[in-house]
């Protein structure tokens, strides 16, 4: 039995157990972390099929997840954490409702054996329980009788761990597959093909605009209307408020420069300076030297200053958007260029000391942004007072939940929850971004799921229906030259007129595989793959065109069966792992499909 028991377990991560398990709430000094700063005192951040979700518990997991990350987290990382805990907290807790609906519960001397037998992953490695290099379960049970506190301290580990094991085990009962999917499986992964083709591409061929008339369009709209259907969607206007360095910031870095100068002026190396203090990691280490260049290399105001210093000199503060930079002009002559040219050139070294956006800067910067948003939301014109605050107005369309980006902003989640419990004309809080500033929305109209109706999205038809159209005419044309050619015995170019073309991928190809023009188009692939070495195809009528594939060479069944019986051990290892991950994939997808959530996130303040 145990034997059995090792073998539906074998996937199974104590690991990944153990933190499901863990009761331990952690308190983290990161910003965001700590969710009494927020609009709320309750410490519900949510609900899973009507089952509270602590913010504790949520926190504990955000914590995980950012000490499981690169060390120090940035912001960024930080905020990834939530959104990835997020997705933790909620399968934790499908899986938990899981296991007291199906009653998971330890039969009598179950964990026991359990204990005994298949002990905990961190038990496994330890070396002093090793025999030959083997675990050795003598050992084991000696230590287990040996204290009985640390016996009682494994079995109760094991005891809140059973349920999650045995609820895996379940998941992973019906995983496999069959020695003919393997083979299948196989097929796809390893089998090769070289082809050449012709190909006569849509985006080659011009539409007859009569063809485009609003009978034909309503046609493939009505034709068509699942194409077109789309999850519920908003529409908003947005500003950016970029932080940029105040001249006070600027002064700041030309002080540091100032400080420089007079360690020149000390006996200081230019290049020990550089090496020290420059912020261009590209050359730091060289002592801040940049080889020769030509004018054109740099940005103006840096090149400017160089070409015009004399040799052996030493100018600056130059500004540039890097940074405040100090020049040293060790040569500046006629010099060949790459292309053989004899041109101007300077040969220097640099330090650069970048221009930081200061903490009393992004203050001002978050001050005028809460005053913008005050102005619209006590009446103002969105439009009119974005031109007042002097950033311009763009469009984030189309925004999904479920994608978590927003245009303008990129990926946040918190910014597209924002909008979806917006009304129309609410502007939302601000949203930032460290490498762009803040943002402000506002939502303009909601998009319910559905399809839209005709006027909306004919644009939309017009491209769909005219790319149509291009395929058709592509078939046509392809078909017409086939009923000359198709009798070649090979294909080149002198058979081809534009604007068809000749196409030779140069790398093998495989039948899920992407193909230069085509695309990743499996109706090219699948008729690739039904050839022999030698034989040309019919017209194939793909995604982006007309194609006639001639296969050049192509892996033998026979060869590859032979390959596939030596691997067979190895290829049922791995497709049992494969197996058992979609089996849980399967399963939490179809949980989370009928799970009902209530994401209250937003009220903590939390950026995600």
């Amino acid at each position: 039995m145990m034997t059995k028991m090792r073998e539906n377990t074998a996937v199974i991560l104590w690991i990944l157990v153990a933190a499901f398990v863990a009761t331990i709430v952690f308190s983290w000094g990161m910003g965001g972390f700590d969710s009494s700063g927020g609009g709320t005192t309750s410490t519900v951040v949510g609900k899973v099929n009507g089952q509270e979700l602590d913010i504790r518990r949520y926190e504990q997991l955000i914590a995980n997840r950012v000490n499981n990350g690169p060390q120090p987290p940035d912001d960024n990382a930080v905020r990834n954490a939530r959104g990835t805990a997020w997705d933790d907290l909620k399968t934790l807790t499908l899986v938990e409702q899981q296991m007291a609906e199906l009653d998971l519960q330890p039969r009598a001397g179950e964990i026991t054996d359990w204990v005994t037998y298949l002990p905990p992953a961190p038990v496994l490695g330890d070396t002093t329980l090793l025999n030959n290099g083997q675990f050795d379960t003598t050992r084991w049970i000696d230590r287990l009788l040996q204290n009985d506190v640390y016996r009682a301290n494994i079995e109760a580990y094991v005891r809140d761990s059973y349920p999650y094991q045995k609820l895996y085990q379940r998941i992973y009962s019906a995983a496999g597959l069959s020695q003919a999917e393997m083979w299948d499986n196989f097929l796809v992964t390893r089998r090769n093909a070289e082809c050449r083709f012709v190909a006569w591409l849509s985006k080659d061929y011009e539409v007859d605009s009569t063809k485009l008339t609003d009978t034909a369009l309503k046609a493939w709209y009505d034709a068509n209307r699942e194409q077109l259907h789309h999850e519920e969607l908003r529409d908003a206007q947005y500003v950016n408020f970029v932080a940029v360095p105040s001249a006070e910031d600027s002064a700041d870095a030309r002080d540091q420069l100032d400080y420089l100068k007079r360690q020149l002026d000390a006996g200081e190396t230019f290049e020990d300076l550089a090496r020290i203090y420059s912020a261009d990691e590209s050359n730091a280490d060289k002592g801040g030297d940049l080889g020769w260049f030509e004018r054109g290399r740099m940005v103006k105001p840096f090149a400017d200053a160089a070409f015009d210093a004399e040799v052996g000199s030493i100018v600056g503060p130059v500004e540039t958007r890097f940074g405040v930079h100090m020049i040293k002009v060790n040569g500046h002559e006629e010099r060949e260029n790459s292309k053989g040219e004899m041109v101007e050139q300077v040969k220097a070294q640099h330090i650069l000391i970048k221009t930081e956006v200061s903490t009393m800067t992004h203050s001002d910067l978050r001050a005028r942004v809460d005053a913008f948003v005050e102005d619209c939301r006590a009446g103002g014109n969105f439009a009119d007072l974005a031109k007042e605050y002097g950033v311009e107005v763009r469009e984030a369309n189309r925004v999904t939940k479920t994608r978590g980006s927003v245009p303008g902003v990129g990926r946040s989640q918190r910014a597209a929850d924002m909008l979806f419990e917006a009304d129309p004309g609410d502007v939302i809080d601000p949203v930032f971004n460290r490498a762009s500033g803040w943002f402000v929305y506002r939502l303009t109209e909601i998009s319910p799921e559905g399809v839209d109706p005709f006027d909306k999205v004919r644009d939309q038809v017009v491209e769909k229906l005219a790319e149509e159209l291009r395929v058709k005419a592509a078939v046509e044309n392809a078909r017409a030259w086939y009923a000359v050619n198709g009798s070649v015995s090979a294909l080149d170019s002198s058979l081809v007129e534009e604007p068809a073309r000749l196409i030779e991928p140069g790398s093998p190809l495989k039948i899920n595989g992407y193909v230069r023009d085509a695309g990743r188009d499996l109706a090219f692939t699948t008729a690739l793959f039904d050839l022999e070495a030698g034989q040309i195809s019919d017209v194939i009528h793909g995604e982006k065109g007309a194609f006639v594939i001639e296969c050049l060479s192509i892996d033998s069944v026979d060869s590859l069966q032979t390959v596939f019986n030596e691997e067979l051990d190895k290829l049922r290892s791995e497709n049992l792992q494969s197996a058992r991950n979609s089996s849980y994939a399967n399963w939490k997808s179809h949980a989370e499909d009928n799970a009902v959530v209530d994401d209250r996130r937003l009220r903590f303040n939390f950026d995600y």
